[in-house]
């Protein structure tokens, strides 16, 4: 657009082309409608018309970030989050090859007798220059290049290889439960890495827990469900992770081979009294045990939610309360030598 009278102009002219695109129109039959993000970028007239085009694209990507359906005007700031956002790809992707990733592991203990019963595996970034980088800046870089796949591939196997490490030790026998990604959960070949990483570390699938969001699982149902029960029927266990904050359609959820739910910690973090009544987490361990399901309150963090699960028959609890995510020695320091492992059925 030129000679506009200010740069205003150019989001009204955004805005305009959003509503032009909004008119429904018919495709064999059908009235569809569509929806578009715009970037929007100004120049006096002396730029390189290639920074204003890369401008417009930052823009754009921060719309689509933001909830899409909307213009968004590029600023400095949005050059420089998109220049960090490459180079943190860029570095995890050669990171993964080198061996920068780590895995954490949090446990979790059975809420009658305070025995560990298993641990999560949690992957975390050790940067050569930045250190320790959280998941909640690197998994949705991952997840929107592609990299997700990797990620999960290297922890599954790291984790039953841990795992198999200890199940041969004085140790014994601790099950590891892993993430899987959405992405992974239909396609990229899941029940060979399974597979793969059974054979390659000779755990005893037993051991092994893939923990797959309820919002990644429900609406791929038809898909999902040969695919688990294959994974299920090789003796590995399947958890439904943050189970409350997705679909939660029970006549769904019982046809799914599943042996653990595992409750989202915003619901946990609702029990504030060991007597007021928390129904929702009621609920869920309710219809979780009635279905003859582990049911797991993940973010457990007071001395009052345990109380209250406990009473609740809550079969095992995780969160900062009992663990934060440590080292694979600090499990066998701190719960292995005071513990006695739940043996596996």
């Amino acid at each position: 657009l030129e000679d506009l009278a200010e740069p205003a102009a150019a989001a009204r002219a955004a805005d305009g082309i959003r509503d032009a695109l909004r008119a429904p129109f018919s495709v064999g039959g059908r009235v569809l409608t569509i929806t578009a993000t715009i970037g929007v970028a100004t120049s006096s007239g002396g730029g390189i018309a290639g920074d204003v085009v890369r401008n417009a694209d930052s823009a754009l990507y921060v719309g689509k970030a933001e909830g899409k359906d909307r213009h968004a005007v590029f600023s400095e700031h949005m050059h420089a989050t998109a220049m960090e956002r490459l180079t943190l790809e860029q570095d995890l992707r050669a990171g993964i090859g080198r061996g920068e990733l780590m895995l954490l592991y949090q446990p979790k203990i059975d809420t009658r007798t305070g025995r560990m019963t298993g641990v999560e595996a949690l992957v975390r970034w050790n940067h050569p220059v930045r250190g320790l980088i959280a998941p909640s800046d690197f998994i949705p870089i991952a997840e929107q290049s592609g990299l997700i796949n990797d990620i999960d591939t290297w922890v599954l196997n790291a984790a039953c290889h841990q795992a198999q490490a200890w199940a041969t030790s004085p140790t014994g026998s601790v099950p590891v439960a892993v993430n899987v990604s959405g992405r992974s959960l239909v396609s990229c070949g899941l029940v060979e890495r399974v597979l793969d990483a059974l054979d390659m570390s000779h755990l005893d699938p037993r051991l092994l827990e893939l923990e797959i969001t309820e919002s990644a699982a429900i609406p791929q149902e038809g898909r999902a469900l040969g695919l688990l029960q294959t994974i299920r029927d090789l003796g590995v266990r399947i958890a439904i992770d943050d189970f409350g904050t997705g679909y939660s359609v029970l006549s769904r959820l019982q046809g799914f081979p599943v042996d653990t739910l595992k409750i989202d910690l915003s619901f946990v973090r609702a029990i504030v009294s060991e007597t007021a009544p928390a129904p929702i987490v009621d609920a869920m361990i309710a219809m979780g045990l009635s279905l003859g399901l582990t049911i797991v309150a993940e973010g457990v963090e007071t001395e009052t939610q345990r109380a209250y699960l406990v009473k609740r028959h809550c079969s095992e609890l995780q969160g900062y309360l009992i663990s934060r995510p440590i080292p694979a020695a600090e499990v066998v320091e701190r719960f292995v030598s005071r513990s006695v492992i739940a043996a596996v059925a």
